[in-house]
């Protein structure tokens, strides 16, 4: 196929999908109303982020090297050891996926209802 040819192809595309009316593909109040909830959860979440990492770490008696650079690798480095020691916690893993699952639950069910997944 030629420039010319698949010029005039694209350009038709292109011209036919302005004939398709946006309204029958997407509703979207409701799905401003979808991101907003996400949005909302998400903010949620972040809210709750920092003070349930704190009572994870405290739950396992997780205690950071002092002497870790915060490059990237020291920054994994203190990750990664949080993490291993949460998860030889159980309880305090536990505790924090109930703690997410207690605050998402209203946004999940909210989403849900108004059929967004």
């Amino acid at each position: 196929m030629g420039r010319n040819q698949v010029f005039a192809v694209v350009c038709s595309l292109l011209a036919l999908g302005t004939l398709v009316p946006v309204e029958a593909l997407i509703d979207l109040k409701k799905a401003g109303e979808c991101v907003q909830l996400v949005i909302q959860a998400a903010s949620a979440g972040a809210l709750v982020a920092i003070p349930t990492v704190r009572t994870a770490a405290q739950c396992a008696e997780y205690k950071a090297a002092k002497n870790t650079d915060l490059d990237a690798n020291g920054l994994l480095l203190i990750a990664f050891g949080f993490l291993g020691k949460v998860a030889q916690a159980p309880k305090c893993l536990v505790a924090v996926i109930k703690t997410y699952n207690d605050l998402i639950t209203p946004f999940v069910t909210k989403l849900n209802d108004l059929k967004c997944i």
